[in-house]
């Protein structure tokens, strides 16, 4: 019984939380990541425009179901400050893949494209840092611009990139580099890993 209601509890816990703060492992599949805004973009858009059909493997897959994330490529946030959620994701286009936001922009809104990929960005996945996330992530080093949400691109073996909505554009605020290994997720207990080269933030 007692399992019986913690699982319950759970349930009801995971359903109430934004797509913002979670991933799992049935990704694109999942119901929660079926977003309505992400729906608006594809039918209005001139192009064909589609999320892609995976679920997480490898070391990703572990690191997902490490800390319960449920739709490690694509989220809904403002990253503008315009009081609207926008959506950023991974999409196939122009035989392309691309990292994308959906932005709200008054009584519209516009894409804007972050970044091209020659293939799907398998370890990869997408976060998003309010400024106390940012500081644990930073170690509390000085970021210059203001902003109240900023993406993630995070990268398990390479450069992560931290972007933030600065002067109409989306800019990198931090960067750092690191090599997630599935002994690091299993030993890892915080939130955040802490990257284990730090580089110069460009923009400050």
């Amino acid at each position: 019984m007692r399992l019986h209601n913690q699982f319950i509890m759970r349930s009801l816990f995971i359903s109430s939380l934004n797509l913002a703060t979670i991933s799992f492992v049935s990704a694109q599949e999942n119901s929660y990541c079926q977003s309505k805004l992400f729906e608006q973009l594809r039918v209005t858009s001139t192009e064909t425009v589609k999320t892609p059909q995976r679920k997480p493997t490898g070391i990703l897959k572990d690191y997902v179901d490490r800390y319960e994330y449920i739709c490690p490529w694509q989220l809904e946030k403002d990253f503008n400050g315009d009081g609207k959620n926008d959506w950023a994701g991974f999409v196939y286009r122009n035989d392309q893949y691309e990292l994308i936001v959906y932005l709200s922009n008054e009584l519209r809104y516009t894409t804007k494209q972050i970044k091209t990929y020659r293939a799907f960005p398998k370890r990869t996945f997408l976060r998003v840092l309010d400024s106390s996330r940012l500081d644990s992530l930073t170690n509390n080093q000085t970021i210059k611009y203001q902003f109240d949400n900023a993406l993630e691109v995070h990268e398990l073996s390479g450069k992560s990139n931290v972007y933030a909505w600065i002067n109409n554009d989306f800019k990198i605020i931090y960067s750092y580099s690191s090599e997630i290994t599935n002994k690091l997720i299993e030993e890892k207990q915080e939130e955040l890993p802490n990257p284990l080269h730090s580089q110069p933030d460009p923009y400050r």
